[in-house]
């Protein structure tokens, strides 16, 4: 792997979890220890409870087949329960999950028009927000409980260029981590300015892009590509 100078990644292994038929979207650590996952494709959409020791899964409900999954994100709502936040690519619809997978809501939401699509998600306990994606240049924050749009910031790169096919989401260490999709490259901003403060250039050659989520220690990540041959590499990554 290539990365911003002074900060080093060290791969632990790799192992093959998920078939390569599979498009995998969204993937987050729940507190009770499991993998939370959202594949996509229309007709093929899930959203799946995984085993994060075997890799088993542990629950699997399918998508109506009108939705294209995207990102989702496991959090805590206003009462303390576990829920998980689902968001869909074209049709302005996502859904929120208890953490037996039982559907608890349905919402709709608006990014950039004309598309208003939606692709990454993340969520910060701190602010009690959701940060989302759509593919173009912006970052949307979202309240946790109304789910109406606080603010949106644009993302600029190290050099000062506006970045735009913004992907999967990761909040870590105070900063949102953006897979950049056609890319194999990783940036992670502020949240307040949208500014690049670190920059990653992961290199796989059998991996379709990248996506990752935030282990429950405080430096290391899973880097995960969405199709590819090796289905799952656990990377420790000293990023914050």
């Amino acid at each position: 792997m290539t990365c911003q100078k002074n900060v080093r990644v060290d791969v632990y292994y790799e192992l093959t979890i998920i078939p390569r038929s599979h498009l995998r979207q969204g993937l987050s650590y729940g507190d009770d220890g499991f993998i939370y996952e959202t594949t996509g494709l229309y007709g093929q959409s899930k959203v799946r409870k995984i085993n994060s020791t075997t890799f088993d899964v542990n629950l699997s409900v399918n998508m109506n087949s009108q939705f294209f999954g995207e990102g989702s994100a496991f959090y805590k709502d206003a009462n303390g329960s576990s829920r998980l936040i689902v968001i869909t690519w074209k049709s302005q619809a996502g859904f929120i999950y208890d953490d037996k997978l039982q559907k608890k809501k349905d919402f709709t939401y608006r990014t950039t028009a004309p598309g208003n699509e939606g692709w990454g998600i993340t969520y910060d306990a701190s602010r009690k927000e959701f940060i989302v994606s759509d593919g173009s240049k912006y970052l949307y924050f979202w309240d946790r409980d109304t789910l109406s749009v606080k603010r949106n910031v644009t993302v600029t790169r190290l050099n000062g260029s506006e970045q735009k096919n913004l992907n999967e989401l990761e909040y870590m260490g105070g900063l949102v981590c953006c897979n950049i999709w056609y890319s194999d490259t990783i940036i992670c901003v502020d949240p307040l300015t949208g500014k690049s403060i670190r920059e990653y250039g992961m290199l796989y050659s059998d991996a379709l892009f990248h996506l990752f989520i935030r282990v429950n220690t405080a430096n290391a990540c899973f880097l995960s590509p969405k199709i590819c041959l090796r289905c799952a590499l656990p990377v420790r990554a000293l990023v914050y």
